[in-house]
């Protein structure tokens, strides 16, 4: 598991100059992450901004919401077979359907909660992003914060804000050899 460490800037190209310096010591694009409210600004600057939908809690909502679901299908599924209505006509299709529809619903309705309020991680932020400052977030291994100390200690900036549970390095690694083999499709 990466870890994440977060970084507010008064200025975009304070922000910008650390990608350029992050670029040079060899770090994947998607390892860091601007986090503003001037995302037009950010964009014209070419900063890895966060996806719209990583602003909101859809995904930590969305599992959230499976969770239940689970639970909820489990419950349907044993209410069935303990009351004895799998030995009918249609056995354990439509219990089993029905555990599938909750599963999904639960799911689905949880994303949807999740899209009306901030990223949990992002949350403590809200005050820092409203006074128009910028929040930039590099998920790194512990062997790599070797080389990343250097590029903060060159740009000092920006302010450290804390630390957090990252992406896992399988994921960081998959959507770089991803984003490198769409580069190379004609």
């Amino acid at each position: 598991m990466m870890r994440r460490y977060f970084f507010i800037a008064e200025k975009l190209e304070d922000i910008e100059n650390v990608e350029s310096s992050m670029k040079m010591q060899g770090f994947a694009d998607n390892q860091y992450h601007v986090l503003s409210n001037d995302d037009s600004n950010a964009e014209k600057r070419q900063l890895h901004d966060v996806s719209s939908i990583f602003k909101q809690d859809v995904v930590h909502s969305a599992e959230m919401g499976a969770m239940v679901g689970a639970g909820v299908a489990v419950f349907i599924i044993l209410l069935a077979w303990l009351a004895g209505w799998t030995s009918g006509a249609f056995g354990w299709a439509p219990f089993v359907a029905l555990a599938l529809l909750a599963f999904c619903f639960c799911t689905w309705e949880g994303a949807f909660l999740g899209i009306q309020i901030p990223n949990r991680q992002f949350r403590r932020f809200n005050r820092v992003l409203q006074e128009g400052k910028h929040v930039f977030f590099v998920d790194l291994d512990e062997h790599q914060l070797k080389r990343f100390e250097p590029v903060m200690r060159w740009h000092p900036e920006l302010k450290e804000a804390g630390a957090d549970i990252g992406w896992p390095r399988w994921l960081q690694r998959s959507s770089h050899n991803v984003k490198e083999m769409v580069k190379t499709l004609p």
